[in-house]
């Protein structure tokens, strides 16, 4: 009965370890992406080419969509009025609060 659980203990430290290595490295493969407005410009880096870009208001209703045309910054001319609002890109998602 204790070598059972001695070989337990060891089955789920060495699938914790396995487990952790291999989200370590999931998150690490993983570019930060950054999400930025200032001045009526919503700057987007660090997303793939091609990604869907797509911003909405606090009650869910989307005011901008676009897909990102640079791999490393894009910037875009936009006008949200005062409040919070959610930035996804890909399948990130940001907040950002216009003032």
């Amino acid at each position: 009965m204790k070598r059972l659980i001695q070989y337990l203990i060891s089955a789920v430290v060495v699938f914790t370890m396995a487990f952790t290595q291999s989200a370590y490295a999931a998150e690490n493969d993983h570019q930060e992406i950054a999400v930025i407005y200032s001045s009526n410009k919503l700057t987007i880096e660090g997303a793939p080419e091609n990604t869907t870009v797509e911003v909405s208001n606090m009650l869910g209703v989307k005011v901008f969509i676009t897909k990102t045309t640079n791999q490393y910054k894009n910037e875009y001319t936009v006008s949200f009025s005062k409040g919070f609002y959610i930035v996804r890109v890909g399948s990130d998602v940001k907040r950002i609060v216009v003032r």
